[in-house]
């Protein structure tokens, strides 16, 4: 994705991201978070159940379809479905307990990155998406006010996978964070 947004090599996103940024903040030159969990997993119930039922099921095209249900906005489930159907599409034939794994680390068993976050030196784009229930853009505004060169944006007619439902805004907002060189 960085070539296709002619930004510099080194960026990064959340997760390992924060901590390549804070490891060698000379090489990554920003961070975008775009509907980022900072905070420690998830123990709420549906997101539990989802997962487990993914591996014993072994469908991974449930796990597409339980997800999709709750990430797109009202707008792209009217107007774009097919960006859903593509979400969907990218699930089967996947190795059900190789995505049940990557699902638990990433939603269940993730360490909060919250004590990380006023260490940051790099700049730090974080995007919600005004529809997102899963990381309100409210609540997610108030996290980013700890890290200390962040912008903050909402990004309207997006829920929680802003890059797939708005990814001309999206490609912009990278460009405007880092400027190619």
């Amino acid at each position: 994705m960085p070539s296709a947004l002619n930004v510099p090599r080194y960026w990064a996103v959340p997760g390992a991201g924060l901590q390549a940024a804070l490891q060698a903040p000379r090489r990554i030159s920003a961070v975008a978070a775009f509907n980022t969990p900072f905070g420690p997993g998830t123990s709420d119930f549906d997101t539990r159940t989802i997962v487990w039922l993914t591996g014993l099921l072994g469908n991974t095209a449930f796990f597409g379809r339980r997800v999709a249900a709750g990430f797109f906005s009202r707008r792209t489930r009217a107007q774009n479905p097919e960006v859903i159907e593509e979400f969907v599409a990218a699930f089967p034939g996947r190795a059900p307990r190789a995505l049940q794994a990557a699902a638990r680390a990433a939603l269940i068993e993730r360490e909060s990155m919250l004590p990380l976050l006023p260490k940051l030196e790099v700049p730090v784009l974080v995007v919600s998406g005004a529809e997102d229930t899963r990381y309100p853009p409210a609540e997610t505004q108030k996290i980013t006010r700890r890290i200390p060169r962040a912008r903050f944006f909402t990004v309207e007619d997006s829920a929680h996978l802003t890059p797939l439902e708005q990814p001309e805004i999206t490609a912009r907002l990278v460009r405007e964070l880092v400027p190619p060189r």
